[in-house]
């Protein structure tokens, strides 16, 4: 699971949602104040879009208030 709480930056992450896996479809973008999903098969994470058939992408900066040998994945 990949989780950054709220606390780890100041207003949040653009969002944009694509209703397809390609990045491709209207999309819906919106200020995450915290990425925290459990992305498990049957729950939806955007109500616009089909589960488990949309793709995401986060855009913004993190700015640690220390420094720590950190793994994203």
């Amino acid at each position: 699971m990949f989780a950054i709480h709220w606390q780890y930056f100041k207003g949040g992450l653009q969002a944009t949602y694509y209703p397809k896996l390609d990045f491709t479809g209207n999309s819906i973008k919106r200020i995450e104040p915290e990425i925290n999903y459990s992305w498990k098969y049957g729950r939806k994470q955007v109500q616009e879009f089909e589960e488990n058939s949309f793709s995401a992408v986060w855009t913004g900066n993190l700015v640690p208030d220390v420094t720590v040998d950190s793994l994203f994945g």
